[in-house]
């Protein structure tokens, strides 16, 4: 089979000189580079044939997947063939001339024929998985739907991605996923272009992967007793004789059935192997390793008694032979994946502190802390990881004390850690929690399952740029790509898993796939409805959306006001507001226009469409002026500096969402919330409230006693009153709570003081001070 194919210049000006038109019936997720439609359609039926050229072993095994899979949807698998013939999806080399990128693909339908161009296995996949989008919704089903034929509209698309790194990563410690599911999960990043799968697979609530070497590690620390009916913060340890029963592994057999699965769909499969941290159910079966040297049980959740080790002995030399055992098997397991993952994150350095053994390897190396060590420790690892042909991964810690020489860094507390990097002439993936935590919330945590604290919204994800404004155009090209992480400390099976990614897997799939120009929030939320009904089809439990409202609010100095803007994320939706105090229905005022506020105002808000309410709940932002906003703040105690904001953020009439990284909070850690608002002179008030946040998930809590206090000189405060936060973080843990004390004021100076308790147990951080996050101090 041999036929000419043109340039892709050439091919550009036939598109754009043949009378093609803009696809509008046409709905591509990602959107694709280039689009054109054009007249008529082919008909796809029994009779269809594939056909490769002759020798290309590459193309081969792609039609192969491509017979398969839409021979599937008229019931039979196409027939195969290295000779071109009538009606038939024919797949080609590009000339060698043509500038074709990795990944990429060209595809014409014609009513004559199917072309797929593509210089690589994932290109003409993903040429399949644009094929499939051109289809009715219902082949995703899986079944045989009795179509005997089906009519893909002429078209033409050029198309590539943009980023070469596009990840998904999945968590089996926190909670075990069977090997089906882990399919499932590829064959979703696959169905959006995904093209890298990191598997989180050792972690302290489990070991996941069988090591012929050290048999105990799925003898025992695959296993922890059961305590999921109480939630991830349990306390309760195993009692004498209790046995371990939840867990599992995968065999070695099923990693390398996993490995294969995944390279079908275009996808590189990434072990994660955590070192030296995060490491406690290790020592559950291997002792020795840890710096106390005594055995322990695997934690059953979020539960970390003092006394337990979780990260290696850096000063024991075991430590670094039984890794390198780990990874000679783990290289054989994983023999096409170029990096292995090593985690590298929240190591607790108070063991290595004071373990003589982890002191002494300090002072013979001449380290000045243990940051210093715990780089020792990654480039030890990784010259031996390297020996192996293979290339570390670790999460943004791994900066600190020094960076391995050719280490890739996966940069999660935001970008920091990824510019530093790219800076440094190393190469980055962009993983920042706030937008790529798909184990966040996505609507109000009222209404949904159990999630990790935090708000990321589809459109909030769709809003991202992997790409720094602080790098160079040369420093940029450090960044690989990006990723969603999938942490399961509170997803304990698949059908939730599906719920927290979908369609947020949709969102970050094309920001790093489709051009950074062609991305357009409103047309990608209509192709959503779309993407809904195939989702709907694969019979995927994927998150309805739509029914958040966001809000602006703008200032004006003129008049004095703050306006208010209100948006949806759904189609066509109305949005119903009161300002109140009252429940919205569908009958309360229709937002058409900036809402005008004067005064400390709570604006509740419902969405519906065609007069039908859509929300699950109410969504409300508090905002407005009051006696205090543009006055000065003394902070008696001072915010983290991760965290400070600008100083007037709390005297600024505005409140934040349920997430603590909104911009419009202060975070105080370990310490009370303790601040004084300078009024200027004497003024008249009758309350004031703090406006706190809870996120138990992220170890942020509300105070256990609010404090105010008043003054005439800023020296001398007589306490005007105190309230108790009636709100359990067990019932209520994510939720922006007023904390209010009324009286008659006569002052200048108010002192606001909110109590830092110690966490109860059954919570993240229980037993200790941890965060208050505050957004506002309305006085009125």
């Amino acid at each position: 089979m041999k036929r000419i194919i043109l340039l892709l210049s050439a091919f550009l000006c036939v598109v754009s000189c043949s009378g093609g038109r803009k696809a509008e019936n046409i709905v591509i997720i990602p959107a694709p580079v280039r689009m054109e439609q054009g007249t008529g359609s082919f008909k796809l039926d029994k009779s269809t044939v594939l056909a490769y050229p002759a020798g290309d072993s590459v193309l081969a095994r792609a039609g192969g997947m491509i017979a398969e899979t839409l021979g599937a949807t008229v019931g039979t698998k196409l027939k195969l063939s290295t000779d071109e013939l009538a009606r038939s999806i024919v797949l080609e080399r590009p000339e060698a001339s043509a500038q074709l990128k990795p990944e990429g693909y060209l595809l014409t339908v014609t009513p004559e024929r199917v072309t797929v161009v593509a210089n690589d296995y994932n290109g003409a996949f993903y040429a399949l998985q644009t094929l499939l989008q051109l289809l009715p919704a219902d082949v995703y089903s899986g079944k045989d739907n009795g179509a005997e034929a089906y009519e893909l509209p002429a078209v033409t698309i050029e198309d590539y991605p943009r980023f070469g790194w596009r990840g998904m990563h999945l968590d089996v410690s926190r909670h075990f996923f069977p090997v089906e599911f882990v399919k499932r999960y590829i064959d979703l990043l696959a169905m959006h272009k995904f093209n890298r799968f990191h598997w989180h697979l050792t972690d302290d609530q489990g070991w996941r992967l069988e090591i012929k070497k050290y048999p105990l590690l799925t003898e025992k620390s695959a296993w922890r007793v059961d305590r999921e009916a109480d939630g991830w913060n349990t306390n309760r340890p195993p009692q004498p004789g209790e046995k371990a029963t939840y867990g599992g592994f995968y065999t070695q057999d099923e990693v390398r059935d996993v490995v294969a699965y995944a390279a079908a769909r275009g996808v590189a499969v990434v072990p994660e192997i955590e070192m030296p941290g995060h490491s406690s159910e290790i020592f559950a079966a291997y002792p020795s390793l840890s710096c106390l040297g005594k055995e322990q049980f695997v934690t059953p959740g979020g539960f970390y008694p003092e006394d337990m080790a979780t990260c290696f002995c850096a000063g024991n030399d075991s430590s670094f032979l039984f890794l390198q055992g780990v990874i000679d098997e783990v290289v054989e397991l994983f023999p096409d994946a170029p990096y292995i993952h090593v985690g590298g994150d929240e190591v607790n350095m108070k063991f290595w502190r004071n373990c003589p053994k982890c002191c002494k390897r300090m002072k013979d190396l001449g380290l000045k802390n243990t940051h210093e060590l715990q780089s020792y420790f990654m480039h030890r690892m990784e010259e031996y990881i390297n020996s192996k042909g293979k290339a570390i991964i670790g999460w943004d810690e791994i900066l600190e004390g020094g960076l391995a020489p050719n280490a890739t860094v996966m940069s999660w507390r935001g970008e920091t850690g990824g510019i530093k990097a790219a800076k440094m002439g190393h190469d980055v993936i962009m993983t920042p929690d706030s937008y790529l935590y798909f184990d966040f919330y996505q609507n109000d945590p009222q209404v949904e399952p159990r999630a990790a604290g935090g708000l990321t919204t589809t459109k909030h994800v769709y809003s991202y740029e992997p790409i720094p404004e602080a790098l160079t155009p040369m420093e940029a090209k450090h960044i690989l790509g990006a990723q969603a992480n999938v942490w399961c400390e509170h997803i304990r099976d698949g059908k939730h898993v599906e719920y927290m990614v979908l369609p947020r897997m949709a969102a970050l799939a094309e920001v790093v796939w489709s051009p950074k120009e062609a991305r357009d929030y409103p047309d990608f939320a209509k192709r959503l409805e779309t993407q809904y009904d195939r989702y709907r089809a694969m019979g995927a439990n994927y998150h309805p959306g739509a029914d958040q409202v966001e809000f602006a609010v703008a200032y004006d100095s003129v008049e004095r006001v703050f306006l208010m803007t209100l948006a949806t994320e759904l189609p066509g939706g109305e949005m119903h507001y009161t300002t109140d105090g009252t429940e919205p229905t569908m009958h309360s005022a229709l937002y058409k226009e900036p809402i005008r506020i004067d005064s400390a105002t709570t604006v509740r808000v419902v969405v519906g469409k065609k007069g039908k309410r859509i929300s699950k709940s109410v969504s409300e932002k508090m905002a407005g002026m009051h006696k205090g906003v543009g006055k000065t703040v003394k902070y008696n105690s001072l915010p983290s500096p991760a965290y400070a904001g600008s100083p007037s953020t709390l005297v600024d009439g505005l409140t934040g969402s349920i997430s603590h990284k909104d911009g419009f909070y202060q975070g105080f850690n370990r310490s009370d919330f303790d601040v004084v608002v300078d009024l200027g002179e004497r003024t008249k008030f009758s309350e004031v409230t703090g406006s706190f946040l809870q996120t138990a998930g992220s170890w942020v809590y509300l105070p256990v006693e609010l404090v105010v206090s008043v003054s005439d000189d800023g020296v001398n405060f007589t306490e005007a009153g105190r309230v108790t936060p009636q709100a359990d973080p067990h019932q209520s843990p994510e939720k922006r709570y007023p904390v209010t004390v009324k009286g008659n004021f006569d002052a200048r100076y108010v002192r606001v003081v909110g109590v830092n308790g110690v966490t109860p147990s059954g919570l993240q951080g229980a037993g200790h001070k941890n965060w208050i996050f505050a957004d506002e101090i309305f006085i009125r």
